[in-house]
């Protein structure tokens, strides 16, 4: 989470994991998208990109973590 602060030069960073009981990590991420009101969201995984873009949530696809 240090590393996500100095980046992002934010201080209150809100960290949450998928329960590993869910299956659905497109629904899960949706929710906490809904949840947190994001605006923009990043992911690599093109299933999770579609069901976000369909849900309508702006999605940002990265091929591979340009932050470390």
């Amino acid at each position: 989470m240090e590393m996500a602060r100095e980046y992002l030069n934010v201080q209150n960073i809100v960290v949450e994991t998928c329960p590993v009981s869910r299956t659905d990590f497109t629904a899960w991420k949706i929710e906490m998208c809904r949840k947190h009101e994001v605006s923009v969201m990043m992911d690599d995984d093109t299933e999770i990109i579609r069901g976000c873009e369909a849900a309508g949530i702006y999605v940002i696809g990265v091929a591979a973590p340009n932050w470390r």
